[in-house]
C-alpha cells in the first residue's frame, strides 16, 4: 500500500499516465481529509476499486463478443447471411431467422418488467380519456399535484426504513411499487455488469429542464444545487467511493453544461457513458429538496421522469446483456469480423451491413437529437398538424389489424378469429362494468404488458405518421386526435386481446411434450429459440384469468429451478411475446425506422427531409416488412397444406395469397367506410379498380401499392409527402391569390379557403364529424363570403358522380342529406 506523494512517482511498476491519475486522486483526497496517510489509503483503494472494475469490463466485454460471435455463425448457417446476423442484434431478422435476443426487443421486455411493479401508480397517473389528461376522474382532468408530492414523501421514507411520512396510505403502496420496480432495474443492471451503488434514501432520479436550467448561470444554478442534495450519499462510479470536493466541482460544472446544452459532456458523459447512469448523479437530501429542484429547473412530472427511468435502464440493461460494457465497440469488433470473413470468401452476403449503425443509432435515440432547434419545432409542428387533420379517419383502416391478428394466430396453431371475438368481449366488459376492465389492465401490467397509451404520448399517431415528437402543443394535437378517433383505444384493446390469446395458448400447451405440439407453434418456438427450454417451461404454474390458464413472465420468474437461469427465461418468453404482439398489431420499430429516415437527426435539412418525404409510410413499410417479406423469404416453414406436403414455393405462394387477400377483405370494408364518411353511397365493388384501393387501405401491397395507387390512407402522396401539397396549397391560398388580385384574375380566394380548410383544419378528418362539419360549417361559412360557392360545389359534385359513377347522399352545399346511402351501390346497383 502507498503511504505518501512520493510512493506512487517513485512507482516502478506504474506508467506516467497511470502516475498523473493516481497523482490527481492524492491530491483531491489529500484536501479533503487533510492527512496525507489517509490520503494515500483511500487513493490506494480508489486504484484498487478503478483496476478490478476495468478487469471485469474486460472479462464481460470478451465474453459478450465470443458470444454474440457463436450467434452470428449460427445464423448465417442458413442462407450465408452475416450482415443480417448483425442487424439481428438491434432488431429481429425480416426474414424470421433467430428472432429472439436483440436490443430492441429486449429493451422493451425489460421496460415491461420493471414497470410491471408499477400497476396501481400507472392506472392512477397514466393518460385517460380523449384529452389524454393524467389526473384524477375519467377524463383525467383533475389534478394531482398534492398526490405527487405525497408519493415523494412516501418513497422517500420507504427508502430509509421509515414509517408512513403521510396519511395517504394509497400513495406510500404506490410508491413502494415505485422503488420495487426501480430497484429490480439496478439488480438487472448489475447483474449483466453494470455498477451500480445503492444509495440510501434515493427515491427518485431527477429531471431537468434545459430551457430552465440555461436561464441562469452556472454558479446560481450549483449554489441552488449543492443546497439541496446529499453529499454522504453521492458515490463517484470511478473510485467507489464518497465524491471528493473537487470531483463534485467539475462535475456540477460539466452537468451544468450538459443540460443547458441538452447533451452530457466532460466529466458528466464520462460518468454517464461509464454506467450508463446519468440519473443517480445528484442525490437530493430529502422529498421536499427534490420539489423544489423540480419546480425550479425540472418539468414537474414525476409520472413521466419514472417511466423515463424505466426507459433509459432498460435499453441500458439489454445492451449490458447482449453487448457488454463498451456496447459501441463490441459492435465495431464484430462488423470487423465479418468483413474480414467476406474479404476472404465473397459468396458471404454483407447486404445488411451498411443499415447496421442506422439501426444502433435508432436503438440509442440518435434520431431525437437536435441539430437546429428551430427547424427541428418547425418540422415535426407541421408533421403533427398534418397528422391531425389527415388521419381522422385512421381507424377506420385499423380494421385491417384483425388481419394481421389472425395472421399471427396461426403462427401459434390458435384459430384466428380468438382475438377479435375477445376484442368484442373487452369492449362490452369495457362499457358494461369498468371495474373489470381496470382489474384486466392491473393484471396484464403485472404481466409485463404495459398500456403504452397511458404512457406515450402520441403513440397511436406513431403507429400511421411515424412520429410523435415536436413541441409539446403539436404532440398533444396529435394524439387527442387519435384519441377521439377511437384510434389509441382500438390499438390498445387489440394488443391487449392478442397478449390474453397468446399467453392462453401457452398455457394451454404446457401439458403437451415439445413433439405433441402444433407444427406452426413448435417453428415459432424454435424461431424464438424456446424449444430447448420448454420441459423447463413446462414446470412454471400458469395464472388464472377469470378461469383461463395464462403463462405470464412472473410464472417462469418463480421457477425453483437450477438448470437455467430463470431472469433470462423471462426475458426470452417476454421479448417473444412482445414480437408477436408487435406482429399482429402493427406500430413503429426500428427496421421501419432506420430503413426509412435512418438516425438522421431532427432539425437537420436531410432529416426533415426525409421525415416529410416517408410521411405516413410506416404502416405500409412495416406491414410488407413484418409479414410479406417474411413470407416470401423464410426457410424451415410447415410445408403441409390441408395436411398435404407441398413443395415450399407453393406454400409461400399460399400463405401470401391468403393474407393478401384478409388484408383486402378488411381493407375493402375500411374503403366502404370511407366513402360512406365522405357522404356518398358505397363505392361499386365489381368496379376491379376498387380492390385497388381496397388493397393498398389494407396494407396488403405495403410500400409497393402505395407506389402503384399514388396514395396512402386515402391522400395522394408527393416527392416530399404531405409537406409538397401543404405548402403549395399554402403558397396558392396566400401569395397566389394575392397575385391573381394584382393581375385582374377572379381570385376565388373562398373557394381556395374552403378547400384549405377542409384539408388541414386539425381534427376537421374526424371520421364521425368531417362529413357534418364540412356540409354545415365550414361550405355555408364559405357561401357568406362569396354566394357562388354552393352552386360551384354542386357542380363540381355532378362532374365527380359522373365521372366515378358515384353519387352522394349528402351533396355538397347542402345542409341536409337528400336520402339515406345506397347500400346496393356497393353491388353495382
Amino acid at each position: 500500500m502507498m503511504h505518501s506523494r512520493r510512493c506512487i512517482t517513485s512507482n516502478t511498476r506504474m506508467n506516467d499516465a497511470e502516475k498523473n491519475e493516481a497523482l490527481d486522486l492524492f491530491n483531491q483526497y489529500e484536501r479533503q481529509l487533510g492527512d496525507e496517510l489517509k490520503a494515500a489509503e483511500a487513493t490506494f483503494n480508489a486504484l484498487e476499486y478503478k483496476a478490478n472494475i476495468r478487469r471485469k469490463d474486460r472479462v464481460l466485454e470478451a465474453q459478450r463478443f465470443a458470444s454474440m460471435v457463436s450467434r452470428i455463425e449460427r445464423f448465417a448457417e442458413e442462407g450465408n447471411r452475416y450482415g443480417h446476423a448483425l442487424l439481428n442484434i438491434v432488431s429481429s431478422d425480416a426474414q424470421g431467422r433467430m428472432l429472439n435476443f436483440n436490443l430492441e426487443d429486449r429493451a422493451t421486455y425489460y421496460r415491461n418488467d420493471i414497470l410491471s411493479h408499477m400497476g396501481d401508480l400507472i392506472l392512477k397517473f397514466g393518460k385517460k380519456g380523449i384529452l389524454g389528461a393524467r389526473g384524477d376522474g375519467f377524463q383525467g382532468l383533475k389534478g394531482n399535484k398534492n398526490a405527487y408530492a405525497d408519493l415523494l414523501k412516501e418513497a422517500e421514507a420507504i427508502s430509509l426504513g421509515k414509517g408512513p411520512a403521510t396519511n395517504n396510505q394509497q400513495m406510500r403502496s404506490f410508491a413502494q411499487g415505485w422503488l420495487e420496480g426501480a430497484e429490480r432495474a439496478r439488480y438487472l443492471k448489475n447483474k449483466f455488469g453494470g455498477n451500480v451503488p445503492k444509495m440510501e434514501g434515493w427515491f427518485i432520479p431527477q429531471s431537468h429542464s434545459g430551457q430552465k436550467v440555461s436561464s441562469v448561470s452556472r454558479d446560481e444554478w450549483k449554489q441552488f444545487v449543492l443546497q439541496r442534495i446529499d453529499r454522504s450519499q453521492m458515490v463517484d462510479y470511478d473510485t467507489g467511493a464518497a465524491v471528493t470536493d473537487l470531483k463534485l466541482e467539475v462535475l456540477l460544472n460539466d452537468v451544468y453544461d450538459a443540460i443547458s446544452k441538452s447533451g452530457y459532456v466532460g466529466t458528466a458523459k464520462k460518468q454517464y457513458n461509464k454506467t450508463l447512469e446519468r440519473h443517480r448523479i445528484l442525490k437530493f437530501k430529502d422529498a421536499k429538496s427534490w420539489i423544489e429542484y423540480s419546480e425550479m429547473f425540472g418539468d414537474g412530472d414525476v409520472f413521466k421522469t419514472m417511466v423515463d427511468y424505466a426507459d433509459k435502464m432498460s435499453r441500458d440493461i439489454a445492451e449490458l446483456e447482449i453487448l457488454g460494457p463498451r456496447p459501441q465497440q463490441t459492435l465495431d469488433k464484430l462488423t470487423t469480423y465479418v468483413q474480414d470473413k467476406a474479404a476472404k470468401d465473397p459468396s458471404i452476403d454483407v447486404s445488411g451491413l451498411p443499415k447496421l449503425q442506422d439501426y444502433y443509432n435508432v436503438f440509442k435515440r440518435k434520431q431525437l437529437l437536435v441539430d437546429k432547434e428551430w427547424l427541428a419545432d418547425i418540422g415535426s409542428s407541421v408533421r403533427n398538424v398534418l397528422t391531425s387533420a389527415f388521419l381522422g379517419k385512421a381507424q377506420l383502416s385499423a380494421i385491417s389489424d384483425s388481419a394481421t391478428s389472425i395472421a399471427t394466430m396461426k403462427r401459434l396453431g390458435k384459430a384466428g378469429t380468438e382475438p377479435i371475438r375477445r376484442w368484442l368481449g373487452q369492449v362490452t366488459d369495457t362499457v358494461l362494468s369498468p371495474s373489470n376492465s381496470k382489474e384486466r389492465k392491473k393484471f396484464l401490467i403485472r404481466a409485463g404488458i404495459v398500456m403504452e397509451d397511458a404512457i406515450n404520448i402520441a403513440h397511436a399517431a406513431g403507429k400511421f405518421a411515424g412520429e410523435t415528437d415536436g413541441p409539446i402543443w403539436s404532440q398533444v394535437l396529435a394524439d387527442v386526435t387519435m384519441r377521439a378517433q377511437g384510434l389509441t383505444a382500438w390499438t390498445q384493446s387489440m394488443r391487449n386481446a392478442n397478449a390474453l390469446e397468446m399467453m392462453s395458448a401457452f398455457a394451454e400447451n404446457l401439458s403437451k411434450n415439445f413433439d405433441e405440439l402444433d407444427p406452426e407453434l413448435k417453428i415459432t418456438l424454435r424461431r424464438y429459440e424456446l424449444d430447448k427450454d420448454w420441459d423447463v417451461l413446462r414446470q412454471a404454474t400458469p395464472d388464472d384469468y377469470k378461469g383461463v390458464p395464462m403463462l405470464t413472465k412472473n410464472n417462469i420468474l418463480d421457477l425453483n429451478t437450477s438448470a437455467v437461469d430463470t431472469d433470462v427465461l423471462a426475458a426470452n418468453y417476454g421479448s417473444m411475446l412482445i414480437n408477436l404482439i408487435n406482429d399482429a398489431v402493427i406500430v413503429g420499430n426500428i427496421k421501419a425506422a432506420a430503413n426509412l429516415v435512418g438516425a438522421k437527426p431532427r432539425g437537420s435539412l436531410s432529416g426533415e427531409l426525409f421525415r416529410s418525404a416517408f410521411m405516413f409510410k410506416t404502416f405500409p413499410v412495416t406491414v410488407f416488412m413484418q409479414h410479406l417479406y417474411r413470407m416470401a423469404t423464410e426457410q424451415g416453414m410447415n410445408s403441409k397444406i390441408l395436411g398435404m406436403n407441398v413443395p415450399v414455393k407453393a406454400v409461400k405462394a399460399y400463405r401470401i395469397a391468403n393474407f393478401v387477400a384478409l388484408t383486402t377483405m378488411f381493407g375493402a370494408l375500411a374503403e366502404q367506410l370511407h366513402q360512406l364518411a365522405k357522404g356518398k353511397d358505397p363505392a361499386d365493388m365489381t368496379d376491379p379498380g376498387f380492390w385497388g384501393a381496397a388493397l393498398t387501405r389494407g396494407g396488403g401491397l405495403g410500400f409497393v401499392g402505395d407506389v402503384l395507387n399514388e396514395q396512402m390512407m386515402g391522400y395522394k402522396t408527393e416527392l416530399f409527402g404531405p409537406l409538397s401539397s401543404f405548402t403549395r396549397d399554402t403558397y396558392g391560398l396566400t401569395i397566389g391569390n394575392v397575385y391573381d388580385y394584382a393581375t385582374g384574375e377572379d381570385p376565388k380566394f373562398a373557394d381556395d379557403l374552403l378547400r384549405y380548410l377542409k384539408q388541414y383544419t386539425p381534427g376537421n378528418s374526424l371520421w364521425y364529424g368531417e362529413l357534418a362539419l364540412d356540409r354545415l360549417i365550414l361550405e355555408q361559412t364559405a357561401e357568406i363570403m362569396d354566394p357562388g360557392v354552393s352552386n360551384r360545389l354542386r357542380t363540381s359534385a355532378r362532374r365527380q358522380e359522373s365521372k366515378n359513377k358515384q353519387r352522394y347522399f349528402w351533396s355538397p352545399g347542402k345542409t341536409s342529406p337528400t336520402r339515406g346511402p345506397r347500400l346496393g351501390a356497393a353491388l353495382g346497383e
